[in-house]
């Protein structure tokens, strides 16, 4: 039986930028409003002014990019790490702009948490919990943004964060044991036939990379997207090093570069 738990929230505001707070100022934009249609226009159209971009497809991309590099690290480092599963509440979970690209995240004091209440019933909280962080709410917000921007676009760069981080985590983690953790968490995020991401298979999150070598280190490989985040797009922009737009030279699978549809461009 899973039980509840107090977060840990110093771990969190210390790693992320997370804020606890027992009520949030009336000047947030809580999360919900990505999925109403006309808030979430709203919300692009002042985004839009911040970055720099007439364009509705990279204001919408930049945005659920912030937006998923705020949620997602620290959500799956409860998760994984601190083995808590925070209960998405986009009702109470706000967004806190501030000048130009800051954004942080701001959270009840007490959010609910579950915890297995032990090794044998993880594998079933960790199902319980994932499907109600990507199925019941990443999920919605990247189809409520499907109306300016390509769902694939979202779901690689969601993708992305999720290598980064588990390596990353996977790096510094203190023992054999918690890296067994990490790697079984993140081959049941990007598990194929994993259906608890949005309700289908394969799972969006499953989709490979494009990997290259490196000239310069042979013995090493880097990803590329097979999307384009439309990064470049903003004024005085270059295309992201993993960017499927670039030269790469080097590449070695053959494969030509995407068409702007494609690569997610509407």
């Amino acid at each position: 039986m899973m039980t509840s738990l107090q977060l840990d929230t110093a771990s969190l505001e210390k790693r992320f930028a997370w804020s606890f707070e027992t009520e949030a100022p009336s000047n947030n934009t809580f999360a919900a409003s990505l999925l109403n249609p006309s808030d979430r226009d709203r919300l692009l159209r002042m985004w839009q002014e911040r970055i720099g971009t007439q364009e509705w497809s990279v204001a919408a991309s930049m945005l659920f990019k912030r937006y998923t590099a705020l949620l997602m690290p620290g959500w799956l480092f409860a998760l994984s790490r601190l083995d808590q599963a925070i209960t998405v509440t986009p009702e109470r979970w706000a967004l806190r702009f501030g000048e130009g690209w800051d954004v942080s995240l701001v959270l009840p004091t007490e959010p609910a948490v579950t915890v297995p209440s032990s090794a044998d019933e993880r594998p079933l909280w960790r199902q319980l919990a994932v499907r109600a962080f990507f199925h019941d709410h990443l999920a919605p917000v990247i189809h409520a943004f499907s109306d300016h921007l390509s769902p694939s676009v979202c779901w690689e760069s969601a993708r992305l964060y999720l290598y980064h981080y588990y390596e990353s985590w996977e790096r510094e983690a203190e023992s054999i044991q918690v890296q067994k953790q990490l790697q079984d968490d993140l081959h049941f995020l990007i598990d194929r036939n994993n259906p608890w991401i949005d309700g289908r298979t394969p799972n969006p999150l499953s989709i490979p990379f494009r990997l290259v070598k490196l000239p310069e280190e042979p013995d090493q490989s880097m990803r590329v997207r097979r999307t384009c985040c439309l990064y470049y797009r903003l004024p005085d922009a270059i295309c992201c090093t993993t960017c499927p737009r670039r030269k790469h030279e080097w590449l070695t699978d053959g494969q030509p570069l995407p068409s702007k549809k494609e690569a997610g461009g509407k």
